[in-house]
């Protein structure tokens, strides 16, 4: 009987420290500022009293100004990125990426153009990972982003942090509906240099396309299933992969590094 007890008890342990916890921020909450402004909001995930990151937007009117999105960790914290905020794709793992301590711009946009990952698409996830005392979790944000001259917002719209494996938006209910009726889409490494692997559940022949920033098509080819692909001569930058099938379209971003 009491070697049961033990065992219950280790149980019980261990399935509560791998518990994931999903939090629906609603309303969304925006850091939104306009004009010649800046605002920064403090975000504690796991509402232990501590502020584990702060969201910071800066805007300027003026010509030539730089506009701003960003987001600070704080001490012992963590973000993915690779210079600047990386956007993660639902799906992602979320323990595997690079991570840095600091402050990091997530999108600029001045008259000499913009920076950052999130251009294509200014809706996406970015992979966090903080203490909790002693406790580490890894963890997901869903920001979506506007940045344009004498504009600058972020609009926090759910997160979910586990000590366990998570990839990004595991855990809410419109997740796990939509990834039962499609298939699930891998793409490392990422950032990537010379090449990288498209991983899909689907060994049916479909088609992926790469585009650039501009939208300009710059490489496409047919898979079946697990397949490598040759990106070396695709300068450093960000870009949209579109794989189509015959039951639905996926859209994936990739980072290259030279």
């Amino acid at each position: 009987m009491k070697k049961l007890l033990v065992f219950l008890f280790l149980a019980f342990c261990l399935n509560t420290k791998a518990q994931l916890v999903y939090v629906d921020v609603n309303p969304d909450s925006c850091t939104c500022v306009q004009g010649d402004a800046s605002l920064s909001t403090n975000w504690d995930l796991d509402k232990d009293g501590t502020t584990d990151f702060t969201f910071d937007v800066s805007s300027m009117n003026a010509n030539g100004g730089t506009n701003t999105t960003g987001i600070t960790a704080a001490t012992n914290n963590f973000v993915a990125s690779y210079g600047n905020v990386l956007q993660l794709n639902v799906g992602d793992t979320i323990n595997n990426q690079t991570w840095y301590a600091g402050s990091f711009l997530i999108e600029s946009v001045a008259m000499n153009g913009m920076s950052g990952y999130w251009q294509l698409v200014p809706d996406g996830f970015i992979g966090v990972k903080f203490y909790s005392g002693t406790t580490l979790y890894y963890g997901w944000i869903q920001i979506s982003i506007g940045v344009s001259q004498g504009d600058a917002r972020v609009l926090v719209k759910d997160y979910a942090y586990s000590t366990s494996l998570i990839t990004a938006n595991e855990g809410s209910t419109a997740s796990i509906q939509k990834n039962k009726a499609q298939q699930t889409v891998s793409i490392y490494p990422n950032p990537a240099q010379n090449n990288f692997t498209i991983q899909t559940s689907s060994n049916d022949k479909q088609l992926v396309n790469i585009f650039d920033v501009t939208g300009k098509q710059v490489l496409t080819q047919t898979i079946n299933g697990t397949t490598s692909i040759d990106a070396s001569n695709l300068s450093a930058g960000v870009y949209n992969i579109s794989i189509s099938g015959n039951q639905s379209v996926i859209n994936k971003k990739l980072v290259i590094v030279k």
